[in-house]
């Protein structure tokens, strides 16, 4: 990020022009190996205008990201809830469980009847 020496960690860094590349690591660190002719990376993340950096004879590597305003507002996080089983239902599981039947019908176990 310009301005700020904020770490980011997935960054995607691939080489120009191929499928090959890598991420960035929790703190920001990545390692490219280049093929002669390889030259330029492309740097991107989400949030952030994509860049193309030309490598040169450089060991390492320093690059800033800047924000990319049509981006971030969106950015959306999508997550799931795994609902739990009440005692209840793992104790009627349990039980039913220990006998030996081919089958039950469902209301019965949810009823623990």
């Amino acid at each position: 990020m310009e301005g700020s020496s904020t770490k980011l960690a997935d960054v995607l860094i691939s080489i120009n022009g191929t499928s090959f590349g890598t991420y960035s690591d929790a703190n920001g660190q990545y390692r490219v190996k280049l093929s002669p002719g390889e030259q330029q990376l492309v740097v991107s993340a989400i949030g952030y205008l994509p860049r193309e950096v030309h490598v040169d004879d450089q060991q390492v590597i320093n690059i800033s990201l800047q924000l990319d305003p049509l981006t971030l507002p969106e950015l959306k996080v999508t997550g799931y809830i795994v609902p739990q089983y009440s005692r209840r239902m793992k104790k009627a599981l349990r039980k039913r469980q220990r006998q030996p039947t081919t089958h039950f019908e469902v209301d019965s176990l949810l009823l623990n009847k």
